[in-house]
């Protein structure tokens, strides 16, 4: 409806009134100064259902598995972080077994700590030639039976420095088991966090490669 109003014509052939905001017909592009690009219906949904989390949750898991397993920078800085651990670990064995060694008196935690000692001290030995051998190829060997060996001298290891501690009185024991749980949980959340925050970008440019180029993208 026309109240009093000037008529005019535009390109397209579109009648509008003074005071009225032309806008392009449908199907026409000319004269549009702006846009704004949408995803299409089905690309994501809100609020995430359960088993869209669970999806979630299971890619990041795989992604880490495969980044930690496959990534040569971090298969190197994994044989640097073993050899100073064996290499740590043997010293502490035999500071510790030193005493009972001269001579001293044996508790039940001074036996404990003993043989403890006395089954982690070979093994370490052993993963430290493993490790040199590692960083000579540069990377980590597959080998289950270094796997339990690796767990098996770690476990008796640490049973050994607590029993140690114990030994000199239980409190020193229960301290250093407390630090040590403390410090297996700072170690995991500082590797954690490291690792994770490359994560959005690469998982990003690893979806960009696998997506098909859309045909509307060759031409922009």
């Amino acid at each position: 409806m026309n109240r009093g109003g000037a008529t005019r014509r535009d390109d397209g052939g579109q009648r509008t009134v003074a005071g009225e905001i032309s806008w392009p017909p449908v199907g026409k592009s000319h004269g549009r100064k702006w846009g704004l690009l949408w995803p299409s219906t089905g690309r994501f949904s809100w609020p995430p259902t359960p088993g869209r989390l669970a999806e979630d949750r299971l890619r990041e898991a795989e992604w880490l598995a495969q980044h930690v397993t496959q990534d040569p920078g971090l298969q190197q800085e994994w044989i640097r972080q073993d050899n100073l651990a064996y290499g740590g670990l043997s010293a502490i064995g035999i500071v510790l077994v030193q005493p009972f060694v001269a001579g001293a008196s044996l508790d039940t935690s001074g036996m404990v700590c003993a043989v403890a000692w006395a089954i982690a001290i070979p093994l370490l030995a052993a993963l430290v030639l493993v490790n040199r051998q590692e960083t000579f190829r540069r990377r980590r060997t597959p080998s289950r039976t270094v796997a339990v060996a690796r767990a098996t001298a770690q476990a008796a290891a640490f049973v050994g420095l607590v029993a140690g501690f114990w030994h000199i009185h239980w409190i020193a024991g229960v301290g250093v088991l407390v630090s040590a749980l403390v410090a297996m949980g700072v170690h995991s959340a500082g590797f954690t966090r490291l690792e994770l925050g490359e994560k959005p970008a690469s998982r990003e440019a690893a979806e960009a490669a696998e997506e098909p180029e859309e045909p509307g993208d060759a031409d922009a």
